[in-house]
């Protein structure tokens, strides 16, 4: 997955990797905090259904046991202080095991920290139910 010129490495079945379009017509002030409210959603579901401490590492990181398990990109067209469109570019590394040599010191996911598989559609549907309310409450 790449978005303005970053990559996130991610081996095909393992992960989430997905974005989100909005079309939000707000001013631009009520969304300055939304990549950060993006990484607390993701802190807060894998706790509540896991018990599991991810850490923020601001602005656009998910860090567990000092390695990076997710990224936010987010990408915005104003016109006017008025925020037109936004796409969210998310990866969640979740069941993959081995990472590319290059990034595989700095990287890890929940199977690789924790040694089991888990759902990726069920954090998914968390994340999107969760981050729905979040986002409605900011507009």
């Amino acid at each position: 997955m790449e978005q303005i010129g970053r990559s996130w490495y991610t081996e095909k079945d393992k992960n989430l990797t997905f974005s989100i379009f909005l079309k939000p017509e707000c001013n631009i002030n009520k969304i300055e905090g939304l990549t950060i409210l993006i990484s607390k959603v993701i802190v807060d579901i894998i706790k509540t259904m896991y018990g599991y401490n991810l850490e923020i590492k601001y602005p656009n990181d998910v860090m567990l046991n000092g390695k990076k398990i997710g990224g936010i990109l987010t990408e915005s067209i104003t016109n006017r202080k008025i925020v037109k469109q936004i796409v969210i570019g998310i990866g969640f590394n979740i069941n993959q095991e081995k990472f590319d040599e290059k990034i595989e010191n700095i990287a890890t996911s929940l199977k690789k920290e924790f040694g089991k598989n888990f759902d990726k559609q069920e954090i998914l549907i968390n994340f999107l139910s969760k981050f729905e309310v979040e986002y409605m409450k900011i507009l």
